[in-house]
């Protein structure tokens, strides 16, 4: 073994087998010997192994191209692989992409964290950028043998996101202020969002030609997952707010322009109108909110957003306010009304109803316990307002008397409800049964 190394000016020399079994000369970058010596022998153990020898070799840059190219082969949206290749970008920049992926182990990794929360990075950007390291170096373990250490002792434990979904949505009235405050131009971009619920990238995509008032669909140009180029019928809740985009708009071809001071333009017509700041991306919330306010199931309004389920609709697009939250139930409840007096009826029992009423007075057709209709001993049409919930009305039920002759108006100005016994019907003692 000491004849294969040898000087070449300072430098030791080997001569060693590469991989396929041939002896080449190789530089040990050594001048103390015996330190020529165990990069020979590192030389050798290589060659001998291919393992061994990737995970030496590999460096980050070369794991970043197994992993996106990885993922394209997959088939990910093309808003994905954007959102890695930019997550990326900061590992290499951070790491350095020369630095070989062996040396990447758990005090590395948490260097990296340090210095992106120093550089004002979030909490949920940096658990994004630590998840596109865990894939890369996974990708480069698994397909090309190249990172020999343990993924779960070299990534962060229990590493909190810190993420809060917003839940900002503008109401009706909110989103009326907000319009009479913007420029014409940037009023038509808002309804476009709250229009059709596009992405801040895909609202500067739409064209003129992709919505159609005629068939009222419209054409959303998505990248960012499988659902985003999508075809969308049109609310008609939100007609007008396409017609005032498609007026006002100035992106020529295009519905709206680039508008890369939105934060700044918004937040300060938000003050003028005295209602909280909202951002794009708060104007898509609101379409979704608006939509599930009116009864739109979750999994609907996910295909209107481009979602491929519902998990970001019921976790942050799907805002109910306390309001609408309570409308919602009395819909499903079957319990709508319109007047404190009537919520306050609805407690009580048709036997204290009933006897709330009197026996000069009773109250026809109603339903004892048992399910058999009650009998009246008399019949009166009270001036009292009706449940909204009964099938039959006050007029009805006074033309169906009017007809056989059992009942006649007290006057001739007399109102519907003014009604009493015909002449021939006057024995209190009859029975009118079924009412």
């Amino acid at each position: 073994m000491a004849a294969d190394i040898y000087l070449r000016g300072r430098i030791y020399w080997c001569r060693v087998r590469d991989r396929r079994g041939q002896i080449v000369r190789r530089s040990t970058h050594c001048r103390d010997r015996t330190a020529a010596l165990l990069a020979r022998r590192e030389l050798e153990r290589q060659a001998a192994n291919p393992a061994y020898y990737a995970a030496h070799k590999a460096t980050l840059a070369d794991g970043i191209e197994w992993f996106l190219r990885f993922k394209r082969e997959a088939g990910s949206a093309e808003g994905t692989l954007d959102m890695y290749d930019t997550k990326t970008a900061h590992i290499a920049r951070v790491l350095d992409e020369r630095t070989r992926l062996i040396d990447i182990d758990a005090a590395r990794v948490n260097e990296f964290t340090a210095r992106r929360k120093a550089e004002g990075a979030s909490q949920h950007t940096i658990k994004k950028e630590l998840v596109a390291l865990r894939g890369m170096l996974k990708v480069a373990k698994r397909e090309h043998n190249a990172y020999p250490l343990d993924l779960g002792a070299v990534m962060p434990i229990n590493f909190s996101a810190g993420y809060v979904p917003r839940k900002r949505a503008l109401t009706w009235v909110e989103l009326s202020k907000l319009l009479k405050r913007l420029p014409p131009k940037r009023a038509a971009h808002v309804a476009l969002v709250v229009g059709l619920g596009p992405r801040r990238s895909e609202s500067y995509k739409i064209r003129r030609s992709d919505v159609d008032l005629h068939s009222g669909f419209a054409k959303i140009p998505g990248t960012k997952t499988k659902g985003s180029d999508r075809y969308i019928p049109i609310p008609s809740i939100f007609r007008h707010l396409v017609e005032q985009a498609l007026r006002d708009g100035t992106g020529g071809e295009f519905v709206v322009e680039q508008w890369t001071n939105s934060r700044r333009d918004l937040a300060l017509a938000c003050q003028e109108g005295g209602i909280e700041p909202v951002t794009l991306n708060d104007l898509r919330r609101t379409h979704g909110s608006l939509l599930r306010q009116q009864g739109v199931p979750n999994a609907d309004i996910a295909k209107m957003l481009g979602h491929v389920d519902s998990k970001m609709v019921d976790l942050v697009y799907g805002q109910m306010p306390p309001v609408s939250l309570q409308a919602a139930l009395d819909r499903h409840l079957g319990r709508g009304t319109k007047s404190a007096r009537h919520k306050q009826r609805m407690g009580i029992s048709p036997e204290k109803r009933a006897r709330k009423a009197g026996p000069s007075n009773p109250v026809v057709g109603r339903s004892n316990r048992s399910g058999r209709a009650k009998k009246s001993a008399g019949f009166a049409l009270r001036p009292k307002r009706w449940r909204a919930e009964r099938l039959v009305s006050r007029i009805d039920v006074a033309r169906a008397l009017l007809s056989v002759g059992i009942a006649r108006r007290a006057s001739p100005g007399g109102r519907w409800h003014q009604w009493h016994l015909a002449p021939a019907e006057k024995d209190p003692t009859q029975r009118l049964d079924g009412w």
